[in-house]
């Protein structure tokens, strides 16, 4: 087993003398994302407490770094702890006030969804550290500035975080700490009886937890080299990190087919959103969505939108089709993954109107905006909450949304259906789901 991890350290570390620009790309997205997934798996995962506001952590650590770097010339090498500090402090406030007073469950979960969006309107409202429209880095390619003109540093510093991370969890597991997190988890009340402080460790877990992603706030900041309020402290963020630790990864089926397969007592939940629904048709996943599951709550839901720069010559959905069919294969559509629902509304637009674009996917919406915004691609399927103070500052220009109806907020961007277009109204949305059989009175207890 040892000689396994090594020769598979040594090929992830030879990797990228092999591989494209948009391969090694792609692996810094991976690494990324699992280093947070680690993170977060921590507290929701040993400890057995569902956050879905991590991404608070990750824009205290970003938007501490960068204004370190931006007003007082400190190298985001040390600015990236200071954020990761504070963000710490942050997990351990919302921790003591969710352990402290028993919060399980949903209400834990709307806890930290709470923090999160106090933090996301406390930002967008502080014009000294960008408001709305956020903070923009200007690259200078100063190593000392966490900034490197060839990518592949950036591969093995996002290497280097997840396999910190996996470190860390490691260390956990297999020290009393761990256990003592174990035994919470499976029952807090028979672990606290044999003498377990149960808040001092549920504490602990998430006050480590929200450490490593405040250092991962930092990577996010001087990789994209943008901070936005909405895109940072947004629920879909929180939800991307999640969703690797509990489902696999964006676009498998192997956490929801354990999922399907776990005992239905009430103590699995699986968090979904719209790949719950499109995976089944394109994995062949052994579990079906209508008699796998019982539905347990409903969290949320974000409009999506059809975006182009705000100097675009496009200034409807007709203008962009119109250059589609002109210039067949040269308009460049993008998204944040392949096989989403942003994907699909791409396919959709693309087979309803008889254009023959090019498709490029990006592994988050974030990425595949600063790609539109450098001119790379031509127009991007996103969600709401990343792009609003980007419309709003008509920095970025609204062709169409996927609603059923207009975006309030959007009263000027028209629907897919007034276009013409109606084989195709969607939201992206997020829920959890039990295993089929559940009781109900189970699914009573984990909906409230």
């Amino acid at each position: 087993m040892r000689w396994a991890v090594v020769a598979a350290l040594a090929v992830l570390l030879t990797l990228p003398a092999v591989l494209s620009s948009y391969a090694v790309t792609i692996f810094i997205l991976i690494f990324f994302y699992g280093f947070l997934g680690q993170a977060w798996n921590i507290v929701g995962g040993y400890a057995g407490q569902l956050s879905v506001g991590h991404a608070a952590f990750v824009g205290v650590g970003g938007y501490t770094a960068a204004m370190l770097s931006i007003e007082a010339g400190l190298t985001p090498w040390v600015g990236m702890f200071v954020g990761a500090a504070l963000a710490a402090l942050l997990g351990a406030i919302i921790g003591y006030l969710g352990f402290r007073f028993g919060l399980r469950g949903f209400y834990f979960v709307l806890l930290t969804v709470a923090f999160a969006e106090i933090c996301r309107i406390a930002v967008s409202n502080i014009d000294a550290i960008g408001g709305p429209l956020g903070l923009y880095i200007t690259f200078t390619g100063d190593p000392r500035q966490f900034q490197f003109q060839d990518g592949r540093v950036y591969y093995y510093i996002a290497l280097a975080l997840m396999l910190a991370a996996t470190a860390t969890a490691w260390a956990i597991e297999r020290r009393r700490f761990g256990i003592y997190l174990a035994a919470i988890r499976e029952d807090e009340a028979a672990a606290e009886a044999l003498g377990v402080n149960a808040l001092k460790y549920k504490m602990l877990a998430m006050v480590v937890s929200s450490f490593l992603t405040g250092l991962g706030g930092t990577f996010y900041a001087f990789y994209l080299f943008s901070l936005q309020p909405n895109t940072l402290f947004g629920i879909p963020l929180s939800v991307e990190i999640i969703i690797r630790p509990i489902v696999g990864g964006a676009g498998t089926v192997l956490g929801t087919e354990a999922a399907a397969r776990a005992a239905p007592d009430g103590n699995t939940v699986l968090l979904v959103a719209n790949s719950f629904v499109i995976n089944p048709a394109l994995k062949r996943g052994n579990y079906d969505v209508a008699t796998s599951f019982e539905p347990v709550c409903y969290l949320a839901s974000t409009p999506m939108v059809l975006v182009v720069q705000g100097s675009s010559p496009y200034k409807t959905l007709n203008d962009l089709i119109a250059a589609a069919k002109t210039r067949p294969g040269q308009v460049v559509f993008a998204s944040g993954g392949p096989a989403s629902s942003l994907h699909v509304a791409i396919e959709v637009l693309k087979r309803a109107a008889g254009i023959e674009i090019t498709y490029v996917p990006y592994g988050g919406t974030a990425p595949s905006i600063n790609a539109l915004m450098g001119g790379h691609v031509t127009a991007v399927w996103a969600d709401y909450p990343t792009v609003v103070s980007q419309l709003q500052s008509g920095t970025l220009r609204g062709l169409v949304t996927a609603s059923e109806k207009r975006v309030p907020t959007l009263p000027d961007v028209p629907t897919l259906t007034e276009t013409g277009i109606t084989r195709y109204n969607a939201d992206i949305f997020y829920g959890m789901v039990a295993p089929a059989k559940t009781p109900a009175n189970e699914l009573a207890k984990l909906s409230k």
